[in-house]
């Protein structure tokens, strides 16, 4: 780190993993946009149980700007969490990444028109039909009450109740 008057170095080893022979219920990692499979095999050597996965989303579905359908990466998506099945995860899809197509500003997670909640909905049920045997739980919004502290104020309520029942 160098900065103004500041100047420090160290260095680490890389880090070890003890094998683990089974899997434990409530320990679990998340992976993300930047994803490399080759973590998996430590991720199992570790003994993990659950993968929170956010692999995909709405890109494998349609197009971020404009909301129009599109074939996407589906089989990739569809690929990893196989992978994730057969490593005995349990896996935990979640529904995120919502198009600003759909939404109007300050609700940054959660669509806010009738054509948003549709939307969400048939993009539900396109990742369940496609990724049913694979996946565990879905989960459809993250952390919605943390959203720019307005997804649970009395509108954001709303329109997460109007996605929900939508889904």
């Amino acid at each position: 780190i160098t900065g103004g008057d500041i100047y420090d170095s160290d260095e680490t080893g890389f880090s070890y993993c003890m094998l683990n022979e089974e899997q434990n219920d409530p320990v679990g990692f998340c992976v993300g946009w930047r994803y490399n499979r080759s973590i998996l095999p430590t991720m199992v050597k570790a003994g993990f149980q659950n993968v929170r996965q956010r692999l995909g989303n709405w890109d494998a579905y349609c197009d971020n700007k404009t909301g129009e359908l599109k074939d996407g990466n589906i089989n990739t998506v569809i690929s990893e969490t196989k992978e994730f099945k057969e490593n005995g995860f349990d896996v935990i899809m979640l529904l995120q990444g919502l198009p600003n197509y759909y939404k109007t500003d300050g609700y940054g997670k959660l669509a806010t028109t009738q054509a948003g909640y549709e939307a969400f909905g048939e993009f539900a049920g396109f990742m369940a039909e496609n990724l049913k045997d694979y996946v565990d739980y879905f989960e459809l919004c993250n952390e919605p009450d943390l959203d720019n502290g307005k997804a649970m104020d009395e509108d954001g309520a709303y329109h997460y109740a109007q996605m929900v029942k939508n889904a």
